[in-house]
């Protein structure tokens, strides 16, 4: 019994070992949690404020969030976190930063809360910073963990192409988790003049969208082909004033008692601006009419205006662009007016500039012409002291107003070309056509309204040529304007059910202002 025992416990054993010769079975290897007794680090677009909230949160290896989340707050004005207690299975986390800020470009605090991310492995570090850098390479991270690199591939891969954005290459830069911009050195200037570029005349909405479109945008390529996106980059570098940008910081390491020195950041902007393929679009505009009457700022050189009329000299100003207009002639303004984005300076008799304040965004002033007479007006670009452009002008009460209509127009008949008290087809097309003087500068009003009746007004805003037309909300009445000069104007009007209305065409500037009055019935 004993001899049959022990050859069957030794077949058993032989057994075991055969198979342990094809199949290994693999030892079970217990993961150690990751305990940290703090994570800490720096939140910066500048330095966020006291009262930021701090979160944690656990990754699995596909950068998924397991649900073990961790939080805490900014407590200090120089953006520090510190997070308590952790207690990780796995040690990629994401941290979540949001809260207001210091803007280092206007030197005040933002007037709202911005949300920064950061994707970081834990596994030997106990710091990580969360900045503008770590955002825009976070989408991109997990897109290339998804498509099978992993976290470090990802990171370093991410972090090159994010720089390549800004015109900068360097392979050995210090992860973005762990840059500084209140410490000295390259890597840290890179991560200031980055921030700086993103941050540039923009609102916190502003530059939360940016940074979300380029995020987004280079996810799955790592190429920014948002060609809007990158010339708002170069429009706001190419005007940023660092010399300020560099004054605020001091004097915000001045407040937090930092010793160090603010890094060299100006290079990496300059080399940004001078290398760049993306495209500078700020310009300043001079509409074709302000608030108080055409734009002389918009007229050709040679111009002749009808007088008396009131005009606008009205500008829109980009980020840190300004504007100085010299007006030489009887151009009469009124002393007192609110809120118009200019200063005043009278240089001699006659001859005054007209000066934008800081950050004014729209410029408009009223001016008034009278009798007859000429004027020269020079305009003048972000402190150039060469002219950007010279108007001379002439005005005086004009012969005629020189507009020009045909009968028939693209539409259908001409309403001003037709006989007063016309009957009109209902639901046909009608046109309303004219063409503008090319040698007088006209502000050109035209009103139907409906005088009896029930029946409405239409017209198809997709097929307006060069007026700025509005309907009534009862559709009972339109009116439409401009005041460009030798322009082709033209659009559709329908008329429905029942009704009488009256048309009239009134050149405001003009000595004869009413240049049709006509009145049509509708059935």
């Amino acid at each position: 019994m004993k001899k049959l025992l022990y050859l069957s416990v030794l077949s058993l054993l032989l057994i075991i070992i055969s198979c342990g010769k094809d199949e290994l079975v693999e030892p079970i290897v217990e993961n150690k949690p990751i305990v940290r007794e703090s994570i800490s680090g720096f939140v910066q677009k500048g330095p966020f404020a006291i009262g930021t909230s701090v979160t944690v949160s656990e990754l699995d290896s596909l950068l998924s969030q397991t649900g073990r989340n961790f939080n805490a707050q900014i407590t200090t004005n120089d953006g520090n976190f510190r997070v308590n207690n952790i207690v990780l299975d796995n040690s990629l986390v994401e941290i979540k930063a949001d809260g207001f800020y210091y803007n280092e470009v206007s030197g005040e605090v933002s007037e709202n809360r911005l949300t920064l991310y950061s994707l970081s492995d834990i596994n030997d570090r106990n710091t990580v910073n969360v900045n503008v850098l770590s955002y825009l390479e976070k989408a991109r991270i997990e897109y290339l963990v998804e498509s099978g690199k992993t976290f470090p591939e990802a990171k370093k891969q991410a972090e090159k192409e994010v720089l390549k954005i800004f015109e900068i290459e360097k392979d050995d830069i210090t992860n973005f988790d762990q840059l500084d911009i209140l410490k000295e050195g390259d890597d840290n200037a890179i991560l200031l003049a980055t921030s700086v570029i993103l941050q540039g005349g923009r609102s916190v909405a502003e530059l939360s969208e940016l940074l979300a479109k380029i995020s987004l945008d280079i996810k799955t390529d790592g190429i920014l082909d948002d060609s809007i996106c990158g010339s708002q980059l170069i429009n706001h570098a190419k005007v940023l004033k660092m010399n300020h940008v560099r004054s605020n910081l001091e004097y915000k390491y001045q407040l937090l008692g930092n010793t160090g020195e603010v890094p060299d950041f100006e290079k990496y902007v300059s080399d940004f601006i001078h290398t760049t393929a993306y495209s500078y679009t700020f310009k300043i505009e001079y509409p074709g009419g302000g608030k108080y009457g055409p734009n002389l700022l918009a007229l050709e050189d040679g111009a002749m205006i009808a007088a008396p009329s009131n005009y606008s000299i009205n500008a829109i100003l980009p980020y840190n662009h300004t504007l100085r207009v010299r007006m030489n002639g009887s151009f009469y303004h009124p002393a007192f007016l609110d809120e118009t984005g200019f200063e005043i300076k009278n240089i001699s008799s006659n001859i005054y500039d007209f000066i934008t304040k800081p950050n004014t965004g729209v410029a408009d002033y009223q001016i008034l012409l009278q009798n007859e007479g000429v004027g020269t007006i020079e305009i003048y670009e972000n402190g150039s002291s060469y002219a950007t452009k010279t108007i001379r002008c002439s005005w005086g009460s004009p012969q005629s107003t020189g507009i020009k209509t045909e009968k028939v127009g693209k539409f259908g008949p001409n309403l001003f070309r037709m006989d007063d008290y016309s009957i009109l087809k209902t639901e046909q097309t009608y046109s309303l056509e004219l063409t503008m003087p090319s040698n007088l500068t006209l502000d050109v009003g035209l009103w139907i309204v409906r005088t009896n009746g029930t029946g409405t007004f239409s017209f198809d805003e997709t097929l307006v040529e060069n007026w700025e037309a509005n309907l009534a909300e009862n559709k009972s009445g339109m009116n439409a304007r401009c005041y460009t000069p030798g322009v082709h104007l033209d659009m559709p009007i329908m008329f429905h059910g029942v009704g009488e209305c009256t048309l009239e065409l009134r050149a405001y500037n003009s000595s004869n202002p009413v240049v049709f009055f006509k009145h049509f019935t509708w059935e």
